[in-house]
């Protein structure tokens, strides 16, 4: 391996993920396409006939694509996103400031799991983080790091 190309998540409405990735968070939409009659993402994906709009946002600072999927065929499957789920996954960016970050997300209607919490690591004050959900309750990590 020599670099990752993009992390990929299953959302159930693609217009509303866009508008919160790209309005609310400031990730750059790149595009926006719906892939069919792909016999390889059949195969990929173990599924007969996969219809699936897909957006790719690239992130700030990286060289990484965060692609959303909304599958049209088949029918997506929503769960709860917990912690202790095996293949629960979030996304994590750095602030400058989290308190001011977590009181503008709020204010959007982001749903949190907590306050900003200080993280302390062997006794040292390493920085703070909080997680919110995004509109399918995918984890987002806003985080702020400890000024050296």
């Amino acid at each position: 391996m020599y670099r990752i190309h993009h992390i990929s998540y299953t959302v159930s409405d693609l217009d509303r993920s866009i508008s919160f990735y790209r309005d609310v968070l400031g990730f750059k939409f790149v595009h926006e396409v719906e892939r069919r009659d792909l016999p390889a993402y059949d195969v990929l994906m173990g599924h007969k006939n996969i219809v699936v709009r897909v957006a790719a946002f690239e992130l700030p600072g990286v060289k990484l694509t965060i692609e959303l999927m909304q599958f049209i065929h088949p029918k997506p499957i929503a769960r709860a996103q917990d912690f202790s789920y095996v293949a629960t996954s979030h996304v994590a960016y750095l602030v400058d400031d989290l308190d001011a970050e977590y009181r503008r997300l709020k204010a959007l209607g982001c749903d949190s799991l907590s306050a900003p919490t200080e993280i302390h690591r062997d006794g040292r004050y390493v920085g703070k983080a909080v997680f919110l959900k995004d509109p399918d309750g995918i984890l987002i990590e806003p985080m702020e790091l400890a000024k050296p």
